[in-house]
């Protein structure tokens, strides 16, 4: 954990993909052909709570889907990229646009497409649920399970880590 606090305090932008990390990554179709999916509201907050904290939040995904960019807008992430085959394009735009070097960008994924990510940044993070050749190239890896709160895992441990967390907390005390 000492390593993890040591690169997550660096943070200045989370990047996330959406499906198997903010979802459980089942794709669900009813009856019309219509494609539902689950968020959990833990990821949310704690994703709100980061951006409060400072801390920029995006998400780059291979999926079109409009529910995706529904949630990740009322989530207020500062940028969305969506139906990105090669999501090293869009990590790039981002580093230009806010001027940060890997070191200051985690990223979480959970499957091939965001191998080349979790090398990259400098805080690469997978969900327990993430394909076991991730495991290999992860700098950390979450006990929940993408969909299940990963993502909320992550983002507490960032905010401790930058020790903005119990500042944030106090805030729903009062």
């Amino acid at each position: 954990m000492i390593e993890f606090n040591q690169k997550a305090k660096h943070i200045k932008l989370l990047v996330i993909d959406v499906d198997g990390v903010l979802t459980a990554g089942h794709l669900v179709y009813s009856d019309q052909g219509v494609t539902l999916k689950a968020f959990h509201v833990h990821d949310g907050l704690g994703l709100q709570l980061l951006k409060k904290s400072g801390v920029k939040i995006a998400a780059i995904t291979t999926c079109v889907a409009k529910l995706n960019q529904v949630r990740l807008e009322a989530l207020g992430f500062d940028d969305i990229f969506l139906g990105q085959k090669d999501k090293r394009v869009a990590y790039q735009q981002l580093a230009d646009k806010y001027k940060l070097n890997d070191e200051q960008i985690a990223y979480m994924g959970d499957d091939l497409p965001d191998l080349a990510l979790i090398r990259r940044a400098g805080l690469g993070v997978i969900p327990a649920n993430a394909v076991s050749t991730l495991k290999t190239y992860a700098d950390w890896q979450t006990t929940k399970r993408g969909g299940d709160g990963a993502v909320r895992e992550l983002c507490e441990q960032l905010m401790q880590a930058q020790d903005t967390f119990d500042n944030l907390v106090e805030t729903y005390l009062s």
